[in-house]
């Protein structure tokens, strides 16, 4: 599977924004509106879920916050997988990004 980057962002809107609002809901415990807009609510739940996973806090969707939410990104955007791979894909950037951080503190 080839995967090209996709960054969803604020001021997006369509099918993959209420994938990812639905995931953010499941994973964060939150009640965003799954309304595919990504607005002010899903920029400040993307950055909570960023921070409390220490990723970088870009607010948007890159491809290591869709990892760890277990989005697959692709051209069509980011949707839900069902892929053990990429769990375990997003898990092996997490620990490379944690021991990076670790070392560099």
């Amino acid at each position: 599977m080839t995967y090209e980057v996709y960054h969803a962002k604020r001021g997006d809107k369509g099918p993959q924004i209420k994938a990812i609002q639905r995931r953010l809901n499941e994973v964060m415990g939150t009640s965003l509106a799954v309304d595919g807009n990504y607005g002010v609510m899903t920029q400040t739940v993307v950055r909570d879920f960023q921070v409390a996973n220490q990723l970088a806090t870009t607010t948007y969707i890159d491809p290591p916050t869709a990892l760890l939410l277990g989005l697959d990104f692709s051209a069509t955007g980011p949707q839900l997988s069902t892929s053990n791979n990429l769990a375990i894909a997003g898990a092996f950037i997490a620990a490379v990004w944690l021991t990076k951080r670790y070392l560099l503190n």
